[in-house]
């Protein structure tokens, strides 16, 4: 969600510099949009590359920090991540690393 919204406004401002590029052809002026645009384009990406690390260290937090309880099938416990059969009594399973909990 955040990274769409920080993609729309930069879209945005890209936007106005094309206005403002319109603007300069009616009055005769000229001034050259084409490195402030890249620079924004630049800053697009740096902020599309931190949105990808602060989703995927939210994946990380709920996988390794936040315990979720084993799955009970009869008298065998399976991990809720990846399935793999645990010991109820683990912090973690031993295959995935999920994060258990009672």
């Amino acid at each position: 969600m955040e990274s769409k919204r920080i993609s729309e406004r930069i879209d945005h401002i890209i936007g106005i510099f094309s206005k403002c590029e319109e603007m300069d052809h009616r009055t005769g002026e000229k001034k050259d949009w084409d490195k402030d645009i890249k620079v924004l384009e630049e800053i697009k990406d740096i902020l599309h590359d931190y949105d990808q690390q602060a989703a995927q260290l939210q994946a990380m937090i709920q996988k390794y920090e936040q315990a979720d309880r084993p799955v009970r099938n009869g008298d065998i416990y399976t991990c809720p991540e990846c399935g793999h059969r645990v010991n109820p009594r683990h912090t973690h399973c031993h295959r995935c690393g999920k994060k258990l909990g009672r």
